[in-house]
């Protein structure tokens, strides 16, 4: 549609406007700078507008990868997570132990970065793909790592680089008989309740092995062990 971007990268609904946002993951805006944006629909799915996440991205490969809205303390925030470590790139960005989530809140129409929520460091995944919230609980998805973390929001709030109570819980997803990735190409999660999620993957690519493509560009419902 004219005026919006090319493809997306997540999808979420911000109940308290009624309308759906739309993550692209970075768009140069200047000298070696990227923006991600937000193309904001109604309820219906027309086209309102563009908004930009300022936040300086240094790659337009490696932004933003996942978002989702949370209300905490009150108040209603956009979160979108790095693909990369550390919200970085290349070599620096696969190296696990650094991931971020940026925090945006709306000012007028447009979304202001207002903090960044460090996932624990025993989250060693090499990149991060998507997030939901849930009972409480945030949950981040890896394509790189196959893999999945839930951690428990503190109930009392919290600081930005203090809000989990404690390391969480990683999952990973299941492997063939000789411990390698068959779910390769992990792109998005959602809760279903009761102990459910459902993941949708993407297209594998040329250069992964054959067993990637059994489960590419399809949707997978999973029930977490309690």
């Amino acid at each position: 549609m004219k005026d919006t971007g090319a493809g997306y990268e997540d999808i979420t609904f911000q109940s308290s406007a009624g309308h759906w946002l739309c993550l692209i993951e970075a768009v140069k805006t200047g000298h070696d700078t990227y923006l991600a944006g937000i193309d904001v629909f109604d309820e219906s799915f027309s086209f309102l507008r563009k908004s930009w996440l300022h936040f300086p991205l240094k790659g337009g490969n490696k932004g933003f990868e996942g978002l989702s809205i949370m209300h905490h303390a009150k108040n209603e925030y956009l979160l979108c997570i790095c693909e990369g470590n550390d919200c970085k790139s290349g070599a620096k960005g696969a190296k696990p132990g650094k991931g971020r989530i940026q925090v945006f809140q709306q000012v007028a129409e447009q979304w202001e970065h207002g903090g960044t929520i460090k996932l624990p460091k025993a989250v060693r995944y090499r990149d991060y793909v998507s997030l939901a919230l849930h009972n409480g609980s945030l949950t981040v998805l890896s394509q790189a790592s196959s893999a999945l973390w839930t951690g428990h929001i503190r109930s009392e709030g919290g600081e930005w680089d203090d809000l989990f109570e404690d390391d969480g819980r990683t999952y990973l997803f299941p492997r063939d008989e000789k411990g390698r990735s068959i779910y390769c190409n992990l792109e998005g999660v959602a809760w279903l309740g009761n102990g459910r999620l459902v993941v949708v993957s993407d297209k594998a690519k040329h250069e992964q092995p054959g067993r990637c493509t059994r489960k590419d560009q399809s949707i997978h419902i999973f029930t977490l062990p309690d």
